[in-house]
């Protein structure tokens, strides 16, 4: 924790003894891959509200993809700063390191503007067995049709990759999300973009991909929901697949 004493500080605020409201999440996901093996997912996830805009996020999931197991493990959190400003910082680690990164490192800020407007970026540098990538994203949100936060939501995120030894790599989004009431939730996010990689052989290859998700958050009671995804996925001719993940968030 020495190299990262903003996590260890993250860490420490789920014990500080404040008037806080916890979260638990338990989330199964499945996806179809053609050509290749089903991709499968188990995660979990703890999460505390210190204040508007002020939470801790400790999370855990296992995967399978492509044949292989892999566990990681993450912490994030983001921290109010003023009435206008936002930053967030997130870091993940996988002990097997099969196919997920070594460990990835996030940082980011937003601030609202008049209008229903959210101006952001974050920078993520990812860390692999035998690779390196790192990514800058701007992000534009617009929060429209409510008195308060608006009961829609749009936004537009664009970023470039750059993995070692190979060239940058352009992707976009855009994503209409639906509110309904304080706690449920509709949305449709788009994707588009080109993604670098290496096979097993270390030779690199550039591919177009393209995602369409349609996603959700169904509350069951007063202190249960549901929460879900469902995406179709393209990776150039390498590969396509379809599925989701659906999760059960208790709050307490």
């Amino acid at each position: 924790m020495k190299r990262y004493p903003l996590f260890a500080a993250l860490a420490a605020l789920l014990w500080l003894p404040a008037a806080a409201q916890w979260q638990a999440e338990f989330g199964v996901g499945h996806e179809n891959v053609r050509p290749g093996a089903d991709w499968r997912q188990l995660d979990l996830a703890l999460r505390r509200t210190l204040a508007p805009r002020t939470r801790v996020e400790l999370a855990a999931r296992r995967t399978t993809r492509f044949g292989r197991d892999d566990r990681e493990f993450g912490l994030a959190g983001s921290l109010a700063l003023g009435s206008d400003w936002t930053a967030n910082a997130a870091f993940t680690t996988s002990p097997t390191r099969e196919v997920l990164p070594r460990w990835s490192l996030t940082a980011g800020a937003q601030r609202a503007l008049t209008g229903g407007w959210v101006l952001g970026g974050e920078a993520r540098s990812t860390r692999y067995t035998d690779d390196r990538a790192d990514a800058l994203r701007l992000n534009v949100e617009r929060y429209f049709g409510g008195a308060d936060v608006g009961a829609w939501r749009a936004a537009l995120s664009l970023g470039a990759t750059r993995l070692q030894g190979a060239p940058t790599a352009g992707a976009g989004r855009i994503q209409l999300d639906r509110y309904l009431g304080e706690r449920g939730r509709v949305g449709l996010l788009l994707a588009l973009g080109d993604e670098a990689e290496r096979d097993e052989l270390g030779q690199l290859a550039v591919n177009d991909v393209r995602s369409v998700v349609l996603l959700g958050r169904w509350p069951l009671a007063e202190r249960v929901a549901l929460s879900g995804e469902w995406g179709h996925h393209r990776v150039g001719a390498v590969h396509r697949r379809s599925g989701g993940r659906l999760g059960v968030q208790l709050d307490f």
